[in-house]
């Protein structure tokens, strides 16, 4: 139960932080993945938002991540964040040498 918890709290920040950098709050949401690698939580944003949300040099997402990983570690849970894009996806799909664990990275 308290695991759960845990989860709900890391995935509650990850919406807040992109809630506070998004123009548009509201359509930001989080999907969440469960494996045995950990939680990967999935940002989504209103289209055009992505590259606000990962910075110039990847500055923000990384902060986004490091602060992430530091909030998952304080609860004994592995935790990794990426940004969904509209244009990786086509990318992905067109691309069929894309392994599962590459979007870990």
């Amino acid at each position: 139960m308290e695991n759960n918890l845990d989860e709900k709290y890391l995935e509650d920040l990850v919406l807040h932080i992109a809630q506070s950098i998004s123009s548009y709050p509201d359509a930001a949401r989080i999907e969440t993945k469960k494996d045995e690698r950990g939680i990967l939580f999935i940002i989504h944003l209103s289209r055009g938002e992505e590259g606000k949300m990962i910075g110039r040099e990847a500055v923000t997402i990384n902060a986004i991540r490091h602060i992430v990983t530091c909030a998952g570690i304080e609860r004994k849970i592995v935790a990794h964040v990426v940004v969904y894009s509209y244009r990786s996806v086509n990318w992905k799909y067109e691309n069929r040498n894309v392994r599962d664990r590459d979007i870990y990275n």
